[in-house]
């Protein structure tokens, strides 16, 4: 009896220690995540496409903790060796993001570490599709090197194809030049929202997170989301034909504001309920086939047809047992080690780049504040006309907000210099923006330039559109900080090279200005007014790009 009493107390207090570390561990770890993470969030919140990741981490929480409060206990062997090297991998991976300041790397690093404790927790207790689960973190993770902004672009033009296509059948009068619907009554451009961008990735989402919640197979779930993406571009291709039927019908404008969105709701509505169809309609096509009779049970095809079908199906677990699953080992002896290594890097974070905020912000508020003295009035036979200041949309191809400032020459043609911003990310790609609105594929060049000493690159293109006008367009781009930003020539190596080279929260998710040079004619724009724009652009630019170093500058020293 004495025995027995002394055991208890000797046991309370380790069980009481091991519980303190556990949570150490767990503070340590959130610690070190928590700078990147919260930049990677507000990046995603910043691009419409991707403001459904809320609802992916609220689902992994909720499958994560209603399924392992349902798991069946097990013992299994796992591979310590393999839980090292995910815990290691996702170290080094926190390591760079904090060095480079990275909430992409921060990101992946934590899905690599969720990994590890996931794999982890499989040896004790038995979670239904616990791989599901944790793949449906990847959800929140951007495709690398704007590979979906490419998306974009080529749902863009499919769809906009697509809606020519059926308005010709239906009879409405229009023009479809590139991403620009001309009505007779109206222009509408097919931006993202309309375009598939948005639509597609929420189904994406919702065709995912439905497969790992029913337990789909990996192929029923890939059949599914491809389904899904079909759907989504057939409701794009109807929402945009709805709007151009509506307005030329009727004259009814569902292109914005409550209408747009009653008529995105019901489509995306429509495409939901059309997944879960397709969901029952694959149910019955990929159902094995039942070996009841003596020739089915012999056929090699049939075999086949049933392992294929039934590839990385989850199972559905174990009977549930009253115990309890203990902590391994392994995790009671190195829990806090690794915790500490991690909650070290939250340290150097706070070391390194400290909660110092950006100087974007105060680069932009100058820009708000400025007036049309920011450009001279003469400019080398160059006389300003009119300034205006041009507020738009949230995330917009030509940047939320624009600095315009017209401009006469003295041979008689007309330019509009323009300050752009904000852009998130790398190079903005704007001859393309000007190809989406109508004016075809330009011929573009990259010029080699230096201002102040530095070497800054700039673009030019040259448009001719269907109707016979041409337009001549240079630009440039540089950051909050007052970096300059040269376009990229060759485009992986650049933009590999442009994300080692970022330094501090200024550059994490870099706030890119545009200074531009736009000249439309209806004739042929000459070689000599092409030298005369060019003088223009290069003299304006230095105007503002010096004017916003000598302010961050002189801030500074305040």
């Amino acid at each position: 009896m004495v025995d027995s009493t002394t055991a208890d107390l000797e046991i309370k207090p380790s069980s009481a220690s091991l519980h303190r570390k556990l949570i150490i561990s767990l503070v340590c770890v959130v610690g070190g995540f928590a700078p990147l993470l919260a930049a990677h969030f507000y990046e995603l919140w910043s691009h419409t496409q991707y403001q459904y990741f809320p609802f992916v981490i609220a689902a992994v929480a909720y499958l994560a903790w209603n399924r392992s409060s349902e798991a069946a206990i097990v013992e299994r062997n796992l591979s310590p060796f393999f839980v090292a090297a995910l815990v290691l991998f996702s170290w080094i991976l926190l390591a760079i993001g904090v060095a480079m300041y990275d909430g992409w790397l921060g990101m992946t690093s934590f899905i690599i570490g969720a990994a590890a404790v996931l794999y982890a927790v499989s040896a004790r207790k038995r979670i239904v599709n616990l791989f599901g689960i944790w793949a449906l973190l990847w959800l929140v993770v951007p495709l690398p090197f704007d590979l979906d902004t490419s998306l974009i672009r080529y749902l863009q033009n499919l769809s906009s194809r697509l809606s020519s296509a059926i308005l010709d059948l239906v009879r409405v009068n229009h023009l479809m030049a590139q991403n620009v619907l001309e009505l007779p009554s109206k222009q509408l451009f097919v931006d993202e929202a309309c375009s598939g961008i948005v639509s597609v990735m929420s189904v994406i989402a919702c065709a995912a997170i439905y497969a790992v919640w029913r337990n789909r197979s990996l192929f029923h779930s890939l059949l599914l989301i491809g389904a899904g993406v079909c759907s989504a571009v057939a409701l794009n291709v109807a929402r945009i034909v709805a709007i151009a039927v509506a307005e030329a019908r009727w004259s009814w404008d569902l292109s914005e504001g409550t209408p747009h969105e009653v008529l995105g709701l019901v489509l995306f509505t429509i495409t939901f309920i059309a997944m879960l169809s397709t969901d029952q309609f694959l149910c019955f096509v990929l159902a094995p086939i039942s070996n009841a009779s003596s020739m089915t049970s012999d056929n090699s095809l049939v075999k086949l047809w049933n392992y294929f079908t039934d590839l990385f199906r989850p199972g559905t677990g174990e009977p549930l047992e009253q115990s309890e699953a203990e902590v391994s080992a392994p995790a009671k002896q190195y829990a806090l080690p690794v915790g500490l290594a991690f909650g070290a890097l939250g340290v150097v974070h706070l070391g390194l780049w400290g909660f110092v905020s950006s100087p974007a912000y105060a680069t932009i508020e100058r820009i708000d504040a400025s007036e049309s003295n920011i450009l001279p009035e003469q400019i080398d036979g160059w006389t300003k006309r009119q300034f205006e200041q041009v507020h738009r949309t949230e995330n917009q191809e030509y940047g939320e907000f624009s600095r315009l400032f017209r401009y006469q020459h003295s041979s008689g043609i007309a330019a509009i210099v323009s300050v752009d911003y904000p852009f998130r990310g790398s190079w903005h790609e704007l001859s393309y923006c000007y190809f989406a609105s109508g004016w075809g594929k330009a011929d573009r060049n990259v010029i080699a330039a230096t201002d102040n000493g530095n070497e800054w690159n700039y673009v030019t293109a040259d448009y001719t559109r269907q109707d016979g006008r041409n337009a001549y367009l240079a630009y440039s781009i540089f950051d909050a900080s007052g970096q300059t930003v040269s376009p990229p020539t060759e485009p992986l190596r650049e933009k590999v090279w442009r994300r080692l080279r970022r330094r501090g929260p200024s550059s994490t998710w870099p706030v890119m200005l545009q200074t531009q040079v736009f000249v439309e004619s209806a004739k042929e724009i000459t070689e000599n007014q092409k030298e005369a724009i060019i003088d223009l652009f290069l003299k304006s630019r230095s105007y503002i790009h010096t004017g916003l170093i000598e302010s961050n500058e002189s801030q500074q020293l305040e």
